[in-house]
């Protein structure tokens, strides 16, 4: 009677358990999936599957592209400090977004009392202003309020490094066949 019992209730589980998968494109082309029908909406066959439509949560539309160029052994992004552009290698060894004081004067970020804090870098430690940046983009992605410290790393005045107290808030994977970046929010 027991075993029996589990049997139709194992049953009624998996009856249960089971669903579909609807799938669509809207107007701008876009793939969308979920498990309710909506108008022109087929059947999903298979295959690989990163977005379900659900509105409140949907996590595929919030990964980010972001086009990056290789420059030696170096991915190099394009961003903005206070809608100042500044090219950034991306390094998952630094602690800290670092912007070059060219990058700092132009973007209207006082340096005058800035706290002087000690980074190691590859030639050595060395002290530089840590500051506060209004406004940092990357592709779509803004941050604001971010700490930075200030270092001029190349030389030219428009490089700086996008380090991991940037980069810690995203899931990156790195596509090198199409030379992009996707962020996912942690």
């Amino acid at each position: 009677m027991q075993a029996s019992l589990f049997l139709i209730l194992m049953l009624m589980t998996a009856v249960a358990a089971h669903g579909e998968i609807y799938t669509w494109e809207d107007e701008s082309g876009q793939k969308h999936f979920s498990d309710t029908p909506v108008h022109g909406s087929e059947l999903y066959s298979g295959g690989t599957m990163n977005t379900m439509h659900n509105p409140a949560n949907n996590l595929g539309s919030l990964r980010k592209e972001v086009r990056y160029r290789q420059l030696g052994t170096s991915m190099m992004v394009s961003g903005r400090v206070n809608r100042i552009p500044v090219d950034f290698v991306v390094d998952t060894g630094a602690g800290l977004v670092v912007i070059p004081p060219a990058v700092a004067r132009r973007a209207h970020i006082p340096l005058d009392g800035a706290v002087a804090v000690e980074l190691q870098t590859a030639n050595g430690r060395v002290k530089v202003p840590m500051v506060v940046v209004e406004k940092l983009e990357i592709g779509s992605l803004t941050a604001r309020g971010i700490s930075a410290a200030v270092q001029d790393i190349k030389g030219d005045g428009r490089t700086g490094l996008l380090g991991m107290n940037f980069l810690r808030s995203y899931k990156m994977t790195v596509d090198h066949n199409r030379s992009m970046l996707y962020l996912e929010p942690r």
